[in-house]
């Protein structure tokens, strides 16, 4: 397994994106990315998704870690801007990742809320304190803010994604 770091501290938007996309379309079977910047790269996690990368977004001090697998079966990333009709658009139900918001995930998917308090996630419990703290935090954030591990946290995605195949 080879390991890329890539430091793009400083550098203004869409540097950052076009040099992780790079970076991943080298990537090898087994391979991870760590990218390190100033701002949380949430622009590029639609594109991971769809092109099969697993990945994780961590605050640092002042800065955000993503980290990106190839476990294998991921493809290239094309062009970021091209827009690629995904099943969330024909089922109108949200992808399951760390970039959805939560609110938008419990709206789909009223049944997240126990696997998610069962992770961990107390507040959710609370219907206000679900509206008034959840509002645009994403399932990656709050990670972060429980300081769950990336195993775990990989664990319960998968839990949520298993409610996108039950209707």
């Amino acid at each position: 397994m080879n390991k890329v770091i890539l430091d793009l501290v400083g550098l203004e938007p869409p540097e950052p994106a076009l040099k992780i996309v790079e970076a991943v379309n080298s990537l090898k079977p087994g391979d991870m990315l760590e990218a390190r910047g100033d701002r949380p790269f949430k622009h590029i996690f639609a594109e991971l998704d769809r092109a099969g990368y697993r990945h994780t977004i961590r605050p640092a001090g002042r800065i955000f870690v993503l980290k990106v697998w190839n476990d294998g079966d991921a493809r290239k990333i094309g062009e970021l801007g091209h827009m690629n009709c995904t099943d969330e658009a024909k089922r109108g139900k949200p992808e399951i990742g760390p970039e959805i918001r939560i609110d938008r995930l419990i709206e789909a998917y009223p049944e997240a809320v126990d696997i998610l308090v069962e992770a961990g996630f107390a507040p959710l419990k609370d219907p206000v304190l679900r509206k008034t703290m959840m509002g645009d935090t994403t399932l990656g954030e709050a990670q972060y803010v429980l300081g769950m591990d990336d195993e775990a946290f990989m664990r319960v995605v998968e839990r949520l994604k298993g409610m996108e195949t039950h209707p």
